[in-house]
């Protein structure tokens, strides 16, 4: 709650820096991660048609990073495939370059060497050494990517003849081809004198191939580094990567298991290093049945006796990797239906109180061959991955888990069920059912708990990013009344102002914001009191009924010790009086 109100402080800082500079506040924006957000600012800033060509080329290329930074590949592509037209000649090699490596990133070869074709070879202009460079590497990458072992290498030959001076700084990309080549003894000794962080992972990698290096001796080293911090995320991958590789020699069961569930917390790639480690699913899968089959062994457990295997993981409650072996290992070979289901959403549950364990879930259900088909996924794993969905506002993957899914699914309370049927329906642009659900909701019940009116105010949320503010404000309203609690109703009034500030009923909003602000017994306003009143100053300036804006300042000014709320509301009231003596 103090974030959250310290947030709403911050906000006028923010709107002074994007009256001022709105490039620079749709950085700052992205810099603190809510690239959703910027990506708003960016739509709405490219919409004003004043804009110069070359200011909505700074904007385009500030989206097309934010998509790159957040994983978005085939958005990337799609969008720069729709901007072809209207982008300027000498912008176009700067996106293509972006589009190739978004192909490169996808895994797709062939893809990124037809764009890199056109940019290498049949280009009618000059172009400098460093982006020739640049896409004769991207070029390399690609042939190993297609597992073209010799084409990457004759590639890697003629980029170094034409490159000499740069070589050295090309040391990882040609003992990656090596690798590739199946030559990992010659890309060790490359790498050998090499101490960079990058280097030394894969030499790591070299070593173990070729065996220069004992299994043993590579998983110690390579998690001393990853333990001791500081390393690039494509590094720490890179050598849990090398974890995983020597413990599968090792027949180091459990470490293997750690390691996959690792990289699949860190990444959604399905490859490492341009197709030098393949990251499939069923690897964590068949990780886990090894080591709880290993764990059976030692305790003289029988496939098919579920309920000793069940007992056995609630043992291991302190260990939770040892619990999810088990019940991975169970999914498949317990001997009844309910069983397997038991053990799927223990998996789950298990899953969800790991750090990224969310990302693993994701990995094992959605990437596994035996769970292609969506009827497959148990209800529970559904659910689940439908949260993760709704929270990533993932139309596509949410509309494929609620599909046939009519009831909750067991274990899901029926409310937070319809809520999230909702959110999808509203998502998917059905406003009229994602109502609909939503008045049932509060008819069905009297009064909704702190939960279920969290997660309530989360669909109306929805309703007001689409800017369907009207159905919004009813909605809370309605949800005002089957509320307790004074600190709840204070929240819902607050949003009920900012749907009518939207709409530019500032008057109204204003009476709202103040309601919000309202704790019976409090002479002083608390930090949620002083965040609604400033927000009702505001609507209030908007309304024109400045002596009552003025008042409000001049109070939050008297309570509030901080110095740099206390400037803002200083530079509130000079404006108020500049407004006025204008007016005047």
């Amino acid at each position: 709650m103090r974030s959250l109100i310290l947030l709403l402080f911050s906000l006028a800082s923010l709107q002074a820096l994007a009256a001022t500079d709105p490039f620079g506040e749709a950085h700052f924006i992205a810099d603190l991660g809510a690239n959703q957000l910027a990506l708003e600012k960016i739509e709405q800033q490219q919409a004003r048609p004043e804009l110069s060509i070359e200011d909505w080329l700074q904007w385009e290329r500030l989206r097309i990073e934010l998509y790159a930074r957040g994983e978005a590949w085939q958005t990337l592509i799609k969008r720069i495939d729709a901007q072809q037209q209207v982008l300027p000649a000498p912008a176009r090699d700067w996106f293509a370059t972006q589009q190739a490596d978004a192909w490169l990133a996808l895994g797709d070869g062939q893809a990124a060497r037809k764009i890199l074709r056109q940019l290498i070879w049949l280009r009618e202009t000059n172009v400098s050494m460093a982006s020739l460079n640049r896409w004769r590497e991207q070029l390399i990458r690609s042939y190993m990517l297609d597992n073209q072992a010799n084409a990457a290498h004759t590639a890697m030959l003629r980029h170094n003849q034409d490159n000499r001076a740069e070589a050295k700084e090309a040391t990882s990309l040609r003992a990656r081809v090596l690798l590739q080549a199946g030559r990992p003894g010659d890309a060790f000794d490359l790498l050998e004198k090499n101490t960079s962080a990058p280097a030394r992972s894969l030499s790591l990698l070299a070593g173990l191939r070729s065996a220069k290096l004992p299994a043993g001796d590579v998983a110690d080293k390579a998690l001393a580094m990853i333990n001791a911090g500081g390393l690039d995320k494509d590094v720490r991958i890179r050598l849990w990567a090398v974890v995983a590789e020597a413990s599968r020699v090792e027949n180091d069961t459990g470490q293997y298991a750690d390691a996959l569930e690792a990289i699949f917390a860190d990444t959604r790639a399905t490859q490492l290093d341009d197709g030098l480690v393949k990251l499939k699913a069923d690897d964590l899968w068949q990780a886990y049945r090894q080591h709880a089959q290993a764990i059976g062994n030692r305790q003289q457990l029988l496939i098919g006796d579920d309920k000793k295997w069940f007992a056995l993981a609630k043992k291991y409650k302190d260990k939770p990797l040892r619990q999810r072996t088990i019940y991975g290992f169970l999914t498949e070979s317990a001997s009844t239906k309910e069983s397997r289901l038991q053990a799927h959403e223990k998996l789950v549950n298990s899953l969800q109180d790991r750090k990224g364990g969310h990302e693993v879930l994701r990995r094992l259900y959605l990437h596994a061959p035996r769970y292609a088909e969506t009827d497959k996924l148990p209800a529970i794993v559904r659910y689940t991955l439908l949260e993760q969905a709704l929270v990533e506002s993932d139309l596509t993957l949410a509309s494929r888990m609620i599909a046939g899914l009519q009831q909750a699914p067991q274990g899901v309370p029926r409310l937070l069920w319809e809520m999230r049927r909702a959110r999808v329906f509203i998502m998917a642009g059905d406003l009229e059912k994602g109502s609909e659900l939503l008045v049932a909701v509060l008819n069905g019940e009297t009064v909704l708990d702190k939960v279920a009116t969290d997660r309530f105010m989360q669909v109306l949320f929805d309703l007001q990013t689409v800017n369907e503010h009207e159905l919004a404000y009813n909605l809370f309203d309605k949800l005002l009344l089957q509320t307790g609690g004074p600190q709840l109703r204070r929240e819902i009034l607050y949003w009920m102002a900012d749907s009518r500030k939207a709409q530019e009923q500032y008057a109204e909003a204003a009476v709202l914001y103040l309601r919000s602000a309202d704790l019976p017994g409090e002479s002083l306003p608390d930090l949620w009191a002083q965040s609604a009143l400033y927000q009702a100053a505001e609507a209030l300036t908007e309304a024109e009924l400045i002596s009552d804006a003025r008042r409000i300042y001049s109070r939050l000014l008297k309570v509030s010790k901080d110095e740099a709320r206390r400037a803002v509301l200083q530079r509130r009231l000079q404006q108020l009086w500049l407004r006025e003596s204008k007016r005047d």
